[in-house]
């Protein structure tokens, strides 16, 4: 059997052919390959300057900031456009805070803050002249120095000014508390600049082992941006216990959700918009997986867990009371990743994590 005749795609009409592009260049985060779901879409951006201004909405519309690594490579993009691209290339300056929709910061180290530069010397000058005034200080400023853009790119800090307005403009925010530095920086500079057309953020992903409400309930513009909020979901961390009496291929673990502080630290009167709650426990399942072996960046797969989730939505005859309101309580299942990660106190030991941003980007979590 002949197959039939291909239909050239110089003939498909302007529209039909972009909406291919856009479909093709779309992440796929379900993928459990570990090529980067924005590879598709990275290709396409470097066809054209027409395609590229086409695909970089679909590619920044769901930004997964996995790793400090990454956030910083985020900043040095968003310098690239400010102070190259706007300056240089206008053609291919983009704001990035009109475009990503959709944000989630798992890890946020910083770099201390360099030391002040010393005071430049103090030039005297005399003036004669006549009465009382006789000699007079004053300073001369030092010339302004020419910018060095590279350095500037590969600054270690993060710049708020630039990404503050990106973690503000988004619809849906999820962060680690272990980055809620991020949001509180962001808020900060949002006051001290006067922002307009930002905290947009109306469902809010808080994931990890401990809880800091504190930076947020503290402030003024954090009480504010808790205030606008209608979705709150909450993530813990996981801990196992292994039974390595399955011989040496396999171990069996026992995954047990852990959400420390739990609901009652959540400071509810703070939260008068909030209309749905989600809580994802991953509790008490037991599978069986080859033992894992972490890789070069220090990851292992360890297999799925069986997880469920409560949707907590707020009904007049709800039964679970927090705070002032009344909510009613859905229970759904779903699948869970669980990889290996290195410890955060630099040990060897690994510890499980549950990939929270790729459920969070699937809408799964």
């Amino acid at each position: 059997m002949s197959m039939p005749p291909s239909f050239p795609f110089t003939k498909l009409t302007t529209e039909l052919a972009l909406e291919i592009f856009r479909t093709a260049a779309t992440p796929d985060f379900a993928l459990t390959t570990r090529r980067s779901p924005y590879a598709d879409a990275l290709v396409l951006c470097r066809v054209s300057r027409a395609l590229r201004h086409e695909v970089l909405p679909v590619l920044l519309h769901t930004v997964i900031l996995r790793t400090s690594r990454a956030l910083h490579a985020f900043m040095r993009a968003l310098r690239m456009q400010r102070f190259v691209f706007a300056a240089r290339a206008p053609h291919l300056h983009v704001e990035y805070a009109a475009l990503v929709r959709r944000l989630y910061v798992a890890e946020a180290w910083e770099a201390p803050p360099a030391a002040p530069e010393a005071a430049p010397p103090m030039h005297t000058g005399s003036s004669s002249g006549g009465g009382d005034f006789g000699r007079q200080s004053f300073s001369i400023p030092p010339p302004p120095a020419q910018v060095d853009v590279e350095s500037l790119l590969e600054e270690p800090t993060l710049d708020y000014e630039l990404l503050g307005p990106v973690v503000l403009g988004v619809s849906d925010l999820a962060l680690s508390w272990g980055a809620i530095h991020v949001l509180y920086h962001s808020l900060s500079e949002a006051t001290l600049h006067a922002w307009s057309g930002v905290n947009r953020t109306r469902a809010l992903t808080l994931a990890g082992s401990f809880t800091r409400w504190r930076p947020l309930t503290s402030t003024a513009e954090g009480c504010a941006f808790l205030g606008g909020l209608e979705r709150l979901a909450l993530r813990g961390s996981v801990r196992i216990e292994a039974d390595e009496g399955l011989g040496p291929r396999f171990t069996k673990m026992m995954v047990q959700h852990e959400l420390v502080g739990g609901l009652g630290s959540v400071p509810w009167d703070a939260l008068p918009l909030l209309r749905r709650l989600s809580v994802a426990s991953v509790d008490g399942s037991t599978y069986d997986q080859p033992r894992y072996r972490c890789g070069d960046d220090g990851v292992a797969d360890a297999g799925s867990a069986e997880a469920y989730e409560w949707c907590f939505e707020e009904t007049a005859g709800g039964v679970e009371q927090m705070g002032s309101k009344k909510w009613a309580r859905h229970e759904s299942g779903f699948s869970a990743r669980v990889r290996m990660e290195l410890g955060s106190d630099y040990s060897s030991n690994l510890v499980p994590v549950v990939d929270w941003p790729t459920l969070w980007a699937c809408g799964e979590s």
